[in-house]
């Protein structure tokens, strides 16, 4: 699989390798990557793998389940599969995909198979303040991608992190995870 920018033609590529067949895109860890990094796929994999859990869910209500059965395995089967890795790739999410997911999430409220009305952009931001709370200690893994702290020798008002913010020049740079939250919690 050759990453490549969607812009370019496809005639740039490298030459094929002997017995190694060039994809256009794969799943890793239950992700799908396209060769041009978009979600699109992925989001379109994940939304079907969800109605058929929803149909599921509604064969449940029909055998009287309880609501709050109906929440928990709601955020079981199909909550957990859409938040799986959302940090990684929530910025590159479209608005159209934003708008796909947030009508699902109508949709399974209407039937009566969860009570809560959740928002994909909210699960966006709660997902990215707990990974980047995470990773503000030291012994976690992704720690190294912070930028130095502050030295504050004065105590002015007070910002959601100690950390040095770096001078972006493009939005793609600032809507990696890490500048996303630095940037959000300022």
């Amino acid at each position: 699989m050759v990453f490549r920018r969607s812009r370019f033609p496809n005639k740039l590529h490298p030459p094929l390798l002997p017995d190694i067949q060039r994809v256009d895109s794969i799943k890793l860890l239950g992700v799908y990557l396209s060769d041009t990094l978009s979600p699109d796929q992925h989001i379109n994999h994940l939304l079907s793998q969800c109605n058929q859990r929803l149909y599921l869910l509604s064969q449940l209500k029909s055998q009287n389940l309880s609501a709050q059965c109906l929440d928990i395995i709601f955020q079981a089967l199909i909550l957990s599969e859409i938040t799986y890795a959302l940090p990684a790739f929530a910025e590159l999410i479209s608005a159209t995909f934003k708008n796909k997911i947030n009508k699902f999430f109508h949709k399974a409220h209407r039937r009566g198979l969860v009570t809560t009305v959740f928002n994909i952009q909210g699960l966006i931001d709660k997902h990215d303040t707990h990974l980047f709370r995470s990773i503000t200690y030291t012994d976690h893994s992704l720690n190294y991608l912070l930028p130095e702290k502050l030295n504050r020798s004065r105590n002015l008002r007070h910002r959601g992190h100690e950390y040095t913010l770096s001078h972006i020049r493009t939005t793609h740079f600032k809507n990696t995870f890490v500048n996303r939250c630095l940037f959000s919690m300022v």
